[in-house]
């Protein structure tokens, strides 16, 4: 269930769990970087439970010689990448390292390679050998969370997970301050250790969900 909160609330809410709800020592941009921070957190256990229902799609159509295309501007980390021969036939691509490069220099074609590697550079993402026209590559990537600069902007969150973030801020100011967050560290393993088991029953009949993906690969920045 998809439930919006507000940066204010964030901020209110964390401040009300380390007892700090009046202090005007708190520097309102560290906050505001708190929760950016700890929302990015938060999608990061998210994705491990819910998997599939957090990513977006795209398609990359190649074209003969060359190399890198860009990336969608909404990107923040790549979970799978697959050349799709038919509706029936998807074959699943490896990333290369950069020392793999001559080795993969030509085209596909002449090295016999029907399914490219891939590498993500700079804002792009780079296939080799060089694919050759009419190739179809899916990617499935996590677009990046949205930064909240003024109060009312808000986070697209899941049922309780505002929470989270709330207390993993309140762990960010309590150490700013020179509290110790011992308590609240607790409190956060233990909030997402039920968030984790009520995910994981949300379709019985599925596969266990609660896992890393399978290829989580590449933050970008």
């Amino acid at each position: 269930m998809a439930d919006q909160v507000s940066l204010f609330d964030l901020k209110l809410g964390a401040r009300r769990i380390c007892h700090r709800e009046n202090d005007t020592s708190i520097d309102p941009d560290e906050e505001t970087q708190y929760a950016n921070e700890s929302i990015q957190w938060a999608v990061r256990q998210m994705i491990k439970c819910y998997g599939h229902e957090r990513f977006s799609k795209t398609k990359v159509y190649t074209t003969t010689g060359v190399e890198t295309y860009d990336l969608p501007a909404d990107f923040w980390m790549l979970y799978m990448v697959e050349r799709q021969f038919s509706d029936t036939d998807r074959r699943k691509m490896n990333p290369y390292m950069p020392f793999e490069s001559s080795g993969l220099a030509g085209s596909a074609s002449d090295l016999w390679m029907p399914t490219p590697k891939y590498r993500l550079v700079g804002e792009g993402i780079s296939f080799l050998p060089k694919p050759t026209s009419g190739m179809t590559i899916n990617m499935k990537y996590v677009p990046v969370p949205p930064r909240l600069a003024n109060d009312h902007d808000v986070w697209d969150s899941v049922a309780g997970w505002d929470e989270l973030v709330k207390v993993d801020m309140a762990i960010k100011l309590k150490t700013t301050i020179d509290e110790d967050p011992g308590v609240l560290t607790l409190r956060l393993q233990a909030l997402l250790t039920d968030l984790q088991e009520l995910a994981g029953l949300r379709d019985m009949g599925e596969p266990e969900r609660i896992q890393e993906p399978p290829m989580v690969i590449d933050w970008w920045w």
